[in-house]
C-alpha cells in the first residue's frame, strides 16, 4: 500500500503554495498541485498515464475548497466584478462538463506538453502592456459567455482551474489586476465543482487506495487543508500589491511551472 503519511510534508507544502496563487493570482492552486502530486505519484510508481489523471481530477477537486475560501475574501474586500459574473459562468459550467471526457482520451505526453506551452504562452502575455483603463470592463455578453467556455474546457483539462486564462484575458480587457484576480477566483470554484463532479464518475483509479473515480481524497483533504487557511491572506496581498507587480510575479510562477513540467 503506498504510504501517504511520508508524503504528508510536501502535500502540505503543495497546499500552501496552492492557497497563496489562489488568493493572490486567481490561480486556483493548479499551477502547483497538479506537478506536484503527478511528481509524487509517479515517486510512488504510478504508472504515467494515470498519475496525470489523477494529479488533474485530485487538483480540481482541492479547488472547490480553495477558490470558494478566496473568492468570499474578494468578496467581502469589494474587487469582484459581479456584473460580468452572470455572462461569465454559464460558458464556464458548459466548458467544465466537456473537459473531463477529453481528458482521459489524450496521451499524457501531449498534455504534459500541452500544460507547459500554456504557462509560457500566457506568460509571454502578461508581459505585454495593459489595456488603458478606459476599456475596462467592455466585453461583450456573448465574449464572456463563449470565452467562458474556452477558458473551461481548457483550463479543467489541464486542472489548472481556469485562472490561468481568466486573469490574462480580463486584463486584456482592461480590468484592474485585483478585479481579475477576483473574477477569476469565482470562475474557478465553479470549474472545480463541475469538473470534480464529472471526474468521480469518469473512470476510476482501482489499484490506487483512498481514490473515488479518478480523484485521491487523502491529497484533497492534506492539500485543502492548508490553501483554505493561507488562500484569504493571498486576496489581502493582491488588493495591496501594485498591479504591475502582481502581474510580473503571475508570468515568473507560470514560467517557473512550465519549465518544471518539461524537465
Amino acid at each position: 500500500m503506498t504510504d501517504w503519511m511520508m508524503m504528508l510534508p510536501l502535500l502540505l507544502l503543495t497546499g500552501a503554495v496552492a492557497g497563496l496563487l489562489a488568493g493572490m493570482l486567481g490561480l486556483g492552486g493548479g499551477l502547483a498541485v497538479v506537478p506536484s502530486l503527478f511528481w509524487l505519484l509517479r515517486w510512488q510508481g504510478v504508472a504515467p498515464e494515470l498519475a496525470m489523471q489523477v494529479a488533474v481530477a485530485t487538483s480540481l477537486a482541492t479547488m472547490v475548497l480553495t477558490s470558494a475560501t478566496a473568492a468570499r475574501a474578494h468578496w467581502l474586500l469589494g474587487t469582484t466584478r459581479r456584473d460580468l459574473l452572470p455572462w461569465l459562468l454559464p460558458g464556464v459550467a458548459v466548458g467544465s462538463v466537456l473537459a473531463p471526457f477529453l481528458v482521459t482520451r489524450i496521451p499524457v505526453s501531449f498534455l504534459t506538453a500541452l500544460f507547459a506551452g500554456f504557462m509560457f504562452a500566457v506568460a509571454a502575455r502578461m508581459a505585454m502592456p495593459q489595456r488603458s483603463p478606459q476599456q475596462a470592463g467592455r466585453a461583450r455578453p456573448l465574449e464572456l459567455g463563449f470565452g467562458g467556455v474556452g477558458v473551461a474546457l481548457l483550463s479543467a483539462m489541464l486542472g489548472v482551474g481556469g485562472g490561468i486564462l481568466t486573469v490574462p484575458w480580463l486584463q486584456w480587457r482592461g480590468l484592474a489586476m485585483a478585479q481579475a484576480v477576483a473574477v477569476s477566483v469565482t470562475a474557478v470554484m465553479v470549474v472545480g465543482v463541475i469538473a470534480t463532479a464529472v471526474y468521480l464518475l469518469k473512470g476510476a483509479a482501482s489499484d490506487l487506495p483512498g481514490t473515488i473515480g479518478l480523484v485521491h481524497w487523502p491529497s484533497v483533504i492534506a492539500i485543502a487543508a492548508v490553501s483554505m487557511v493561507v488562500s484569504p491572506l493571498g486576496g489581502r496581498l493582491a488588493r495591496r500589491l501594485p498591479d504591475q507587480r502582481l502581474r510580473r510575479i503571475f508570468a515568473l510562477v507560470l514560467l517557473v511551472v512550465g519549465l518544471t513540467m518539461l524537465l
